[in-house]
Parts: structure tokens; sequence; C-alpha cells
């Protein structure tokens, strides 16, 4: 979580998820190619939506009580989403991104420096330059539209390819194994529950703290649960789902992002 959002987050009186959030995926397609109708009704936001989780984030940045933290993702999955199904609907284009992650990843592997037909030009790979490849792979895989979620989107894929860098120091991003490719799908998913959950709450964790640095505590610490969650969702059904297709990626993806919600739902009080 970073600490420069202010957002109050989306009000009441507006569908809980966008119409436009819903993105077109390899799953979403009829047999003859065409987008499939959507079948579920987007419910109407009720009034005051994720109070119920400001407050007990609120208590959890006074106390550091992880279940006040627990109770809030639980209350923003329910009351702010509708349900698992809502929130995991809400952060759909996920799926797609992280597919189109995988393939520039796996593409960046293949050609490394030697072709010119690979995802990022050969100068910024001879560069050697591990941010200017990191600014590479973020562009080739989510293009600047001025719009909050693409920007959410790309600062999360800085933040999974930061922690592969700091997982395995010795990394070489045009060489990743398909371990730390793996890895950085799996924390690129975390992270875009992470920006979501901070654009939706806004400040409330560091405007309740009693100080700045008990503040980045309490945020690194949501953080790191947010990881737990998500980790252990993604590694089980990365085990029983086909993970060397678009579609198979995007399979695994949806799966992880309703597992991670029911889990957190489940503390909702």
């Amino acid at each position: 979580m970073g600490t420069s959002q202010s957002s109050k987050g989306p009000g009441s009186g507006v569908p809980m998820v966008p119409p436009w959030a819903d993105a077109p995926s390899l799953e979403n397609k009829n047999q003859d190619g065409k987008e499939a109708p959507q079948r579920q009704q987007i419910p109407v936001a009720p009034k005051a939506r994720f109070g119920p989780a400001r407050r007990n984030l609120g208590d959890f940045a006074k106390s550091g009580d992880k279940n006040n933290l627990k109770r809030a993702l639980g209350q923003y999955t329910r009351s702010g989403y509708g349900g698992a199904s809502g929130a995991a609907q809400r952060l759909s284009s996920t799926a797609a991104t992280a597919a189109v992650l995988a393939g520039v990843l796996n593409q960046l592997s293949a050609s490394n420096s030697a072709s010119n037909n690979g995802p990022i030009a050969p100068e910024i790979i001879k560069s050697g330059s591990a941010e200017k490849i990191l600014d590479a792979v973020v562009n080739a895989t989510k293009a600047i539209d001025g719009s909050q979620d693409s920007e959410a989107s790309r600062a999360a894929i800085r933040d999974a390819l930061t922690d592969v860098l700091t997982e395995f120091p010795e990394t070489d991003l045009t060489e990743l194994s398909s371990e730390q490719c793996d890895f950085v799908i799996e924390r690129y998913t975390a992270h875009e529950i992470i920006r979501r959950f901070e654009l939706d709450l806004g400040k409330t964790i560091l405007d309740k703290a009693p100080t700045a640095s008990v503040a980045l505590s309490r945020l690194k610490e949501a953080k790191e649960y947010v990881v737990e969650v998500v980790g252990e969702a993604f590694r089980n059904f990365k085990s029983s789902m086909n993970p060397t297709t678009s579609s198979g990626i995007q399979g695994i993806i949806k799966s992880t992002l309703k597992e991670a919600f029911t889990v957190f739902e489940g503390y909702a009080l």
C-alpha cells in the first residue's frame, strides 16, 4: 500500500461494480468468438457502503489488532461490493492483464537481446539497467490511458517486479525462471487488491494511526496479510489448473481473486 492516495472511494447510489470494470477475457467469449452476455445484475451501492470497513480499519490503525484489519477487509468485501463475487468482478481485468504480463515475461526470456521481435527494444535489454527494463515491462503490459484503474494496474505490475528483485536478489528480468514468473503473477494479483483497497478507503490508516511511523507499519502489515491470503489461493489453483496458456492463467487469477475475497468476507460481522 502506498501513502499518496487520498481518494474517498466511490459513493452510494452508483453500481457496486462499474459496468466497464468486467473486462472481456477468453472465458467471456461464446464459441463463435463474440462477447457472451453478462448474466449477473449489478446491484446499486447502499449508503455509506464503506463505513463499517473504515471504522474497523481506523481501529486497526490505532491498536494494531489484526482482527480489526480482517474485519475491515471482510466488511469491505461484503458491504462495499456485495460479497466475494462482486469484489472479484470489480477486479476482473486483473486476469487479462496477468495473462499479458506472463506473455511479456516469457517472450522477454525467450528472445533476450538476440531478437528485435521481443516485447522490449534490444537497446533497453543491452543497457543492463533493471530500472529501464522494469519500466519497459510495465509499458508493454499496460498502456497509459489516464484512468485510475490503469494507473493502479501499472503500479501493481511495478510492485510485483520490485518484489521479485527483492525476493531473488540475483534476478535478471530478461531471464526469469518459470518459478520467478509465477511469483510475479502471484504478487501482481495481490498488489491489484491492495491498490484497489487503498483507492477505495483512502487514507484511513494514515489519518487514524497515532504517528506517521505507526501508520507506515500498519500499512505494511495490511499489505503482508493480503499477500499471504492471495499467495495461498494462487498456489492452490496453480497446482490444479493449466498455467501455461493465456486462458489457463486467466482462470487461475479469476479463481484466486474469488477465493481471496471469500476468505476476507468470512471475517465480516
